[in-house]
């Protein structure tokens, strides 16, 4: 920590000089620290593969869903390119309870390549908890046929999600449960209701 200063300087090692100050103030339980750190590296260095991971888990961590998103729209801009930054902006919006715009985006991912996880897993959240809003909202049998709408959206992807992340269960077993349950899949209810129980 002493020579910091000079090694900021260093100009050729910068940005690996950035990287080891933020995992030192971490480890110092220094956040203050630790999050200026990461902001001056993902300024400098908007593409590394350090900083942004970083400052989305520590957003992520105290729910500051709005500056997530707006280090996302800034990735984003410097790279449309990366999946990586959309299932980000995903999430976060999944988080916020932004339901179409985190399942838009999910799905656009989807139209390009169908063997991504996580997206399967937002675009099936972001329809199963639509429903489960709609139905805590409203107790009135006249939104019955809606919420069961998009329990049925949602079935697809939470089920390709399971296929692809068996290991996740914690992750898909109670939508899956809920959604069974109230399409009256008796057979794939069964087979869930035994896997929570265990």
């Amino acid at each position: 920590m002493k020579y910091i200063p000079l090694a900021l300087k260093d100009t050729a090692h910068h940005e690996l000089v950035l990287q080891y100050l933020s995992e030192t103030y971490q480890q110092m339980n220094d956040t203050s620290n630790y999050h200026k750190t990461l902001c001056e590296g993902f300024d400098h260095y908007p593409l590394s593969s350090f900083f942004y991971p970083h400052l989305i888990e520590y957003y992520s961590g105290r729910s500051e869903w709005e500056r997530a998103l707006e280090l996302t729209n800034r990735a984003i801009r410097e790279d449309s390119t990366q999946v990586m930054y959309h299932l980000a902006k995903s999430s976060i919006l999944l988080n916020e309870g932004d339901y179409d715009r985190s399942f838009a985006i999910s799905d656009s991912i989807l139209q390009t390549n169908d063997s991504i996880p996580e997206a399967n897993l937002y675009a099936g959240l972001a329809k199963f908890n639509q429903g489960v809003t709609l139905d805590k909202r409203n107790k009135s049998t006249n939104y019955r046929k809606t919420i069961l709408n998009y329990y049925r959206d949602a079935l697809p992807y939470l089920e390709k999600y399971r296929a692809m992340q068996p290991e996740r269960k914690d992750t898909w077993a109670l939508p899956l449960y809920t959604i069974y349950l109230n399409l009256n899949m008796g057979k794939q209810f069964d087979e869930i209701d035994k896997l929570i129980r265990k």
